[in-house]
């Protein structure tokens, strides 16, 4: 059921699900929902390749450090929670230290913890630790020749929101709509996202990690960036061809990581028609392989959307501290390690 409802199997506005996402199977349903629902079904099913998931144990812990003159009365953290995203991301055990004050979910699906600590004195540090077990299956999306045909409806919430410009992905800008009118004219829109894909993987040139935003209209005129460019890039361009899109932040596994910047990864989803929202990685495309609504078993989804409020606007985790008198100077970083086949 979570799967169908994540895929878009089911229409927006079905009565089988209330107000708090629970489903209703006592409901009865109309000839009208039931098509529907089985239209999807074979729909979907038979353009989708789902391969052998891969198991790995994620670490994920924050630090923070009051390294000031003045005691810190109160701390707190906000770090996202890793979660399934199906049909190719499941979890299958979480454990978190010291247990959050609160889990909350925001509008775009994300669930976050949050941590609160009173009194953090001069010199005195506290850790938080997130431990995920995951399964992350490969996939590869395969539409039919009908899918090529379809339209998007405009009138559409979600579609106006992710084809809306925001900060970091300046679909608005000039020199963007003209790139991106330049590439999709005469394309289906499932051709021209490709197209759009395909361009900013061999236009850009991969400059290494950064910890600084730049935005789309920036690396465009600069042709050089990290994966963070490359997803604000595309997302740009996308929306500016009127294709819903969005920015997603991650992790990949790489036996050879030699620092936090070879695990932690950014890319983008794009929605087909119907609402089915698949991955686009332009950064792991430009070496030829296929990322377009398809990935390996290394991506392990966190969050979904850019310039997240309950993040702040930062990336992977966000705090805030208040204090009387002499100012505190809080010191803050993040360690990761992805462990492949974890076992029981």
């Amino acid at each position: 059921m979570q799967s169908a409802v994540e895929l878009g199997l089911f229409e927006p506005d079905d009565p089988h699900f209330s107000q708090d996402g629970l489903f209703q199977p006592e409901l009865e349903a109309s000839r009208a929902q039931v098509c529907f629902l089985l239209y999807n079904m074979l729909f979907f099913s038979q353009c989708l390749w789902i391969g052998e998931p891969e198991e790995y144990q994620v670490n994920y812990t924050v630090h923070l450090k009051n390294l000031g003159e003045g005691e810190v009365s109160r701390l707190e953290l906000t770090v996202p929670v890793i979660k399934d995203f199906p049909p190719y991301q499941f979890v299958s055990f979480s454990q978190i230290t010291p247990s959050p004050d609160r889990l909350e979910d925001d509008e775009q699906g994300n669930t976050f913890a949050f941590f609160q600590k009173n009194n953090l004195q001069v010199g005195e540090s506290a850790s938080f630790s997130l431990i995920f077990k995951v399964e992350i299956f490969p996939f590869v999306y395969q539409p039919p020749p009908s899918l090529f045909e379809l339209s998007y409806n405009p009138n559409n919430p979600i579609f106006v929101r992710y084809t809306s410009p925001e900060r970091f992905e300046e679909s608005d800008s000039s020199q963007i709509k003209e790139k991106a009118e330049e590439l999709s004219s005469g394309k289906s829109l499932f051709e021209a996202a490709r197209e759009l894909y395909r361009f900013v993987g061999q236009y850009l040139t991969y400059g290494g990690y950064r910890p600084e935003d730049k935005g789309a209209l920036q690396v465009y005129l600069a042709g050089e960036g990290d994966c963070t460019e490359f997803a604000d890039l595309f997302v740009a361009l996308t929306r500016a061809s009127q294709i819903p899109a969005r920015f997603v932040e991650g992790f990949t596994y790489n036996e050879h990581a030699q620092g936090r910047g070879d695990l932690t990864h950014d890319w983008a989803e794009i929605m087909l028609v119907g609402g089915i929202w698949l991955p686009v990685d332009p950064t792991f495309g430009r070496f030829g392989e296929n990322f377009f609504c398809a990935s390996d078993n290394r991506h392990i989804t966190l969050t979904r959307g850019r310039n997240l409020k309950l993040l702040g606007g930062y990336h992977y985790y966000y705090y805030r501290y208040w204090f009387q008198g002499a100012e505190p100077e809080i010191q803050s970083w993040d360690e990761i390690s992805i462990d492949p086949s974890p076992g029981p």
